[in-house]
């Protein structure tokens, strides 16, 4: 190498941090109602300034008011709609730490670093790449440098029951239970994995990677940690009917498993889905079936005409 030469960087992946997604949470409920009233407005001239002053009375009294000018100037002349709203926020309250360290907030435009950040899965789909049928499934950020935008990372079977069994050495994993069988042969384990949509809701650490450029971040590595694993252990144990009936349904007539239920996110919040099913005459088939209303892709199709079009 010539002496003249700036040595190359070598990326550091950093240890898993220690996030705390509830004052994340209580940060943002802050911030959104502080500045619900400028919804309507342009940042703007004096609506800036306002909008400004605003912010830092809710923010801590330790942040650097020079690195949130520099923050906010890339902001001007947006128009405030109540999802330029929820973005901002969010993004303020995930990472208002580099205010406190003199550092912008910025808007994630490209992955500057290896980054762990908690992901909640909020969608999943079949799909077919190379032939091969693979689940999509996609993550809310929910900290970091790109909290509150969504990325994906497409998972075998085989790897969804490979993550929902395994525990690191500190026996730490997603919180599904162990399958364990008696002398007869029957299945003793409780909150046993056994449907990719089961995934739904939970959260897990994704390490983002730098080396790879998307429109979106890349997930190089997933992991959980001693509170992802309380947050989903909860849910897993509320959705498994051998420690609760079903909210939703009346058990007499009908108690599906969560992930064969019609209901969604909009009406339970144990749902393995984001909103329910509806019936419709499917347009592909002309059946009576049930139709997923979040699939914008394949509107009007039922489930099975819609991944049928997802498998071509």
């Amino acid at each position: 190498m010539n002496s003249s030469e700036e040595p190359e960087k070598v990326a550091v992946i950093p240890k898993k941090p220690i996030i705390h997604i509830n004052r994340i949470k209580d940060k943002n409920t802050l911030l959104e109602r502080g500045l619900s009233r400028y919804l309507g407005t342009t940042l703007t001239g004096d609506n800036f300034f306002s909008f400004k002053k605003t912010l830092t009375d809710l923010l801590p009294e330790n942040i650097s008011l020079s690195a949130l000018e520099a923050s906010l100037n890339a902001f001007v002349l947006r128009k405030v709609d109540k999802k330029f709203l929820q973005y901002f926020c969010w993004l303020f309250a995930a990472n208002y730490q580099n205010l406190i360290n003199d550092k912008k907030v910025k808007e994630w435009q490209i992955q500057e670093n290896y980054e762990w950040v908690v992901g909640k899965v909020v969608n999943i789909n079949a799909t077919r790449i190379r032939k091969k049928f693979l689940n999509k499934l996609t993550f809310l950020i929910l900290s970091g440098s790109p909290a509150s935008l969504e990325t994906h990372h497409t998972w075998s079977n085989n790897m969804a029951h490979y993550l929902a069994s395994y525990r690191d050495e500190s026996g730490v994993g997603f919180g599904f239970g162990r399958s364990r069988y008696n002398s007869k042969g029957e299945q003793r384990g409780k909150c046993i994995f056994s449907d990719i949509n089961q995934f739904f809701g939970l959260r897990c650490l994704l390490l983002l990677d730098p080396t790879k450029v998307g429109e979106y971040p890349v997930i190089s590595e997933i992991s959980n940690s001693s509170s992802t694993m309380a947050f989903n252990r909860e849910i897993i144990k509320q959705r498994d009917r051998e420690y609760n009936d079903c909210i939703k349904i009346d058990k007499q007539r009908h108690n599906p498993e969560c992930f064969c239920c019609v209901y969604g996110r909009d009406l339970c919040p144990l749902a393995t889905h984001s909103r329910t099913f509806v019936r419709v005459v499917c347009s592909s088939c002309d059946k009576f079936a049930f139709s997923d209303p979040a699939d914008l892709e394949y509107k009007g199709l039922c489930k099975t005409c819609a991944d049928k079009e997802r498998f071509k």
